[in-house]
């Protein structure tokens, strides 16, 4: 039964190598999303209110990356869960303050 934790292994590495890819999916997403409201000039408060309906299934697929890559460390569910919600958080926030420093100087980020 070689074979057999071969194939753990590997899965594994697949799973720990999903959350990147799922993280930058979802971070392009919503400064696709930035970008598209300060092309729009649409005002913060409107911009944060909108905001949390978007990107919606790459947050769902981020989530699920993430949440399964901890069980798999050997993290209880609801810890897992916990992290993907504080992760999410995070990426939200820091793309809804970075609206508001790009809309009150009147920049623009890079595509």
């Amino acid at each position: 039964m070689v074979i057999s934790p071969i194939l753990l292994m590997l899965a594994a590495a697949q799973a720990g190598a999903s959350v990147p890819a799922t993280r930058d999916r979802f971070a392009a997403c919503l400064k696709k999303e930035l970008i598209a409201g300060l092309k729009e000039k649409v005002e913060p408060d409107a911009f944060r209110t909108g905001f949390g309906a978007k990107c919606t299934a790459e947050e769902g697929n981020y989530r699920t990356a993430m949440v399964s890559a901890d069980l798999k460390r050997g993290s209880s569910k609801a810890d897992a869960n916990e992290v993907a919600d504080d992760e999410i958080s995070y990426w939200r926030e820091k793309f809804e303050d970075d609206y508001q420093d790009y809309f009150d100087n009147k920049e623009m980020p890079t595509e």
